[in-house]
């Protein structure tokens, strides 16, 4: 029932089939100035194709061995997809972990304030 200032994916995002219909339904949930951020996902511009299930040994075991998705997404179609669904995303990299990436995202234009982004 309530609205949250940030919502933050942790290695879980991309376990979705639906993350458009997901992101879309954060609508509701996020506040008109809240913040989603995605940690620890599969999103880079070098997968095969704009998003779909991943295909490597260990993702094929874990979807097997727990039964769960895997899914990557290419780092255009993921911040073009928050773009059509109005969310304004940056790529923050961090350099003392070099796989630490993290998306940060900000509504667009009315209600949102995408230039607080760092």
């Amino acid at each position: 029932e309530g609205r949250f200032d940030a919502v933050v994916f942790f290695e879980s995002f991309h376990h979705c089939l639906d993350h458009t219909q997901l992101l879309a339904a954060l609508d509701r949930v996020v506040e008109p100035d809240g913040k989603i951020f995605f940690a620890a996902e599969p999103i880079h511009d070098d997968f095969p194709v704009p998003w779909g299930i991943r295909l490597d040994g260990e993702s094929l075991w874990a979807m097997r061995r727990n039964g769960w998705l895997e899914l990557g997404f290419r780092e255009s179609y993921f911040t073009d997809m928050l773009e059509r669904l109005g969310w304004r995303a940056r790529r923050i990299a961090s350099r003392d972990a070099p796989l630490g990436v993290v998306f940060a995202a900000e509504r667009q234009g009315p209600g949102g304030n995408s230039s607080r982004l760092p």
